[in-house]
């Protein structure tokens, strides 16, 4: 609901499907935005690597070498979960590294696609359900309150919980904000179909605020 640039990229990356789904200037420059900042914020890094090896430092063992990363397409199974980290132990120095404050201005039209989108799939028969990410307790305790300013603007009939029902130790992460390692992710997976058993039925009572 913020301005996450990161995030944008890695989405893109990650997922050429949703590429024909751009189709207005306006997403564009956003991608255009987020990729210039990007590039920007990694040739950073890539310099402070260098010079801390020129000075005689180590390399950061917070930073995977080339090669390294789980996040490839051999890293799902036939089901399309990330499995190829299981059994590998969690950098809790790369997650700490992006325990930041929340950037960017709250997107106001993300809340009125939010309903628009709940109120198509009711329309057309189906449930809709929010749920929270998982995110680690040192963001939490950063971002608190950006975090509690979009839970209040989100349509309260399709949200079952709080953001701080989904807060987890720092350590039950892999290596980013919203990665969980094996333990952490069967306790989110555990948490998730007890919600989703627990939707109301179309029709039932329910709360109508929108």
């Amino acid at each position: 609901m913020y301005g996450q640039q990161g995030v944008t990229l890695d989405i893109l990356r990650q997922n050429r499907v949703v590429w024909p789904y751009f189709t207005t200037w306006r997403q564009w420059l956003i991608v255009s935005q987020s990729a210039l900042i990007s590039n920007r914020i990694a040739a950073e890094n890539k310099l402070i690597e260098i010079k801390s090896l020129v000075s005689g430092g180590r390399r950061n063992p917070a930073r995977p070498i080339s090669g390294e990363s789980v996040y490839r397409p051999e890293g799902f199974n036939q089901r399309g979960d990330m499995t190829a980290h299981l059994g590998l132990p969690g950098n809790l120095a790369r997650v700490m590294e992006q325990i930041v404050p929340i950037p960017g201005e709250l997107n106001e039209d993300a809340f009125s696609c939010v309903r628009k989108l709940g109120h198509t799939i009711e329309d057309r028969g189906g449930r809709f359900l929010m749920l929270y990410p998982g995110i680690p307790q040192s963001y939490w305790n950063l971002n608190r309150k950006a975090i509690q300013v979009v839970a209040g603007k989100l349509p309260a009939k399709w949200v079952r919980t709080v953001p701080s029902d989904w807060v987890f130790e720092d350590v039950a992460f892999f290596d980013t904000l919203y990665h969980l390692g094996s333990t952490g992710r069967l306790r989110r997976t555990e948490r998730v179909l007890a919600e989703v058993i627990g939707m109301p039925t179309p029709g039932s009572q329910g709360n109508t605020q929108h």
